[in-house]
């Protein structure tokens, strides 16, 4: 089992991202990929420890509140959008996480994430709404 999320989901350049991460093995690779025209990998790190943290029954209410795994410092060049976190354990199995870089300065393009509708209509951690709020 590997599983991780980052906070907070939206940052600026020049600031950090906390991932955490809880998987049954003892470390994983991770990848982060600017999600765009074409996929771009701006950094990525090996062998990062990891550690099995417990998900709260109230997960889908109060959030995880799991450790931090790794703080994932967004760089000053890196352009706007999407941010993929991929996460792969020492078995192959995989996770994604994300994040998104907020521009600088206005422009003409307008990236929207419906973060929670995508949290309301699934299952991970607790009820979704389409089941009718129970699994």
């Amino acid at each position: 089992m590997i599983a991780g999320y980052c906070w907070p989901q939206s940052v600026s350049p020049g600031e950090t991202v906390s991932l955490r991460v809880s998987a049954n093995g003892s470390s994983c690779d991770v990848e982060v990929v600017r999600i765009g025209a074409k996929d771009d990998t701006v950094d990525s790190w090996e062998y990062v420890p990891v550690v099995e943290q417990p998900t709260p029954v109230n997960a889908a209410h109060a959030g995880c509140g799991w450790e931090e795994t790794l703080n994932i410092a967004v760089h000053r060049s890196w352009n706007s959008g999407f941010y993929l976190v991929r996460l792969i354990g020492r078995d192959g199995e995989t996770a994604e996480a994300f994040f998104v870089v907020r521009a600088s300065q206005p422009g003409d393009t307008l990236l929207v994430l419906a973060t929670s509708t995508w949290a309301a209509y699934n299952d991970w951690g607790g009820p979704s709404y389409y089941t009718g709020g129970h699994h």
